[in-house]
């Protein structure tokens, strides 16, 4: 059975496709010094999440439409880390996030 060749456009589309994921990721990566959106495992309660942040040690800023989404505000750059040791999976920009996630504009 012979071969068929590869579409002469796939490549193409294959890297357009693998830049546009790296540009949507690296726009909701959160900035440093504001507030970040952490998205805990979807089966905890808030609760849970409220307690993993705060022995994670950071401030409490709001909370999302969904119980595993918490708005908090990092003191240092180790926060991010402490964050995942709790339980955290993603660390994001809230403000880019905030239409998805059911969140108040005000926050910075």
């Amino acid at each position: 059975m012979p071969r068929r060749p590869t579409p002469a456009w796939l490549p193409a589309t294959l890297l357009l496709l693998a830049s546009l994921v790296a540009t949507a990721w690296l726009a909701v990566q959160p900035k440093p010094s504001r507030s970040v959106l952490a998205i805990f495992a979807p089966w905890w309660s808030q609760e849970d999440v409220l307690k993993a942040a705060g022995l994670s040690g950071v401030a409490i800023v709001g909370a999302g439409s969904w119980p595993n989404f918490l708005v908090v505000m990092p003191a240092d750059p180790s926060d991010g880390a402490a964050l995942y040791a709790a339980g955290a999976w993603l660390l994001l920009d809230p403000r880019l996030l905030a239409a998805c996630a059911g969140l108040s504009e005000e926050l910075s």
